[in-house]
């Protein structure tokens, strides 16, 4: 389960006995100065409490964690991503330059999940300004089709009846939806 509010994204984890709160908050991202990798700055919180500063210069290197409380915060890196590590892989495909599409598995880590937290932030802001003035559908061949700007539903159902009509889902579904196809067809910002 993820909740997302006001740029928050908070996810329960359960380790053993432990439950570790993630969440980044205070997420700032410069897509001009993102070259390489995404260039952004949050701060992690764990268990509600600020335990670092993550962030990425955009210039192809690793991400950086920096203590916010001038603590050393290794052993409780190494924590969260031992747990990181016993999540299911992480599935992405790469296109190469003849056209064949593989897929490779990712064991997660603290680093490619505040990169896809940064993905969920930046897809839900595209998400809501889409919703906020126009309609987006999943058509019954499973594409995404959006019109700039508002279709009631039920209109929208008399011509598309076997879609399925993304501004009447709870947001968090919408997103779901929105981040598995193609996100950046949609939205050139």
């Amino acid at each position: 389960m993820i909740i997302i509010r006001d740029g928050t994204f908070s996810v329960p984890f359960y380790y053993g006995d432990l439950t570790m709160k993630l969440e980044l908050k205070n997420i700032q991202y410069s897509k001009f100065a993102s070259q390489e990798t995404a260039c952004y700055e949050a701060k992690l919180y764990v268990d509600g409490k600020p335990l670092a500063l993550v962030g990425n210069q955009g210039h192809g290197g690793c991400d950086y964690q920096y203590s916010l409380n001038d603590q050393n915060i290794d052993d409780k890196l190494r924590d969260i991503n031992k747990y990181l590590s016993t999540l299911p892989k992480m599935k992405s495909k790469f296109h190469y330059g003849d056209g064949e599409m593989t897929t490779h598995e990712f064991t997660v880590d603290l680093e490619l999940w505040c990169g896809e937290e940064l993905n969920k932030w930046i897809n839900s802001k595209k998400l809501k300004r889409i919703l906020k003035k126009g309609s987006m559908i999943l058509d019954s061949d499973g594409d995404l089709f959006y019109w700039k700007h508002f279709i009631p539903s039920d209109t929208i159902r008399k011509h598309h009846p076997k879609s399925i009509v993304l501004n009447d889902l709870p947001f968090e579904k919408a997103l779901d939806v929105f981040m598995s196809k193609d996100p950046d067809v949609f939205c050139n910002e």
